[in-house]
């Protein structure tokens, strides 16, 4: 990640639940020893690693191979990503619109409002990248 991985603060890790289950299962993070209060063995949960906040998320795929590629036979191993933040905007690719929808079989209606939201990288990540991969981690 180069110099987007400076400062922790702004880096998030982005992990499947089965990932995060592993992280907190990690005897560096369980006991009150080696991680102070912050230990899992007190509330069951991790905040962060290294000063790096954890975020839980669907969205980063479990079941993959060792080359970090779901390809629906090998299933065995999972990943996580580590996000610098401020490299990315949201933005919006169709404005809120709002559409009344009716249910004559139930009298009633609906409205309902509908948006696309995006995220864009603001920086040239051609030299350095903003998201750093680690795959290859056995489920």
């Amino acid at each position: 990640m180069g110099v987007y991985g400076v400062n922790r603060a702004d880096l998030r890790i982005l992990c499947n639940v089965n990932m995060y289950n592993k992280i907190v299962s990690l005897d560096q993070v369980s006991t009150n020893d080696k991680f102070g209060n912050m230990a899992t063995v007190h509330n069951g949960e991790i905040d962060g690693i290294d000063g790096i906040k954890l975020v839980k998320t669907q969205h980063v795929e479990e079941n993959q191979n060792d080359s970090g590629i779901y390809d629906g036979t090998t299933l065995t191993d999972t990943q996580f990503l580590i996000v610098y933040l401020p490299g990315f905007k949201r933005g919006i690719r169709k404005a809120v619109t709002l559409e009344d929808v009716k249910k004559p079989l139930y009298g009633m209606e609906y409205l309902v409002a509908t948006t696309r939201r995006c995220w864009k990288a603001i920086y040239d990540t051609s030299t350095q990248g903003m998201v750093g991969w680690v795959y290859n981690i056995t489920k």
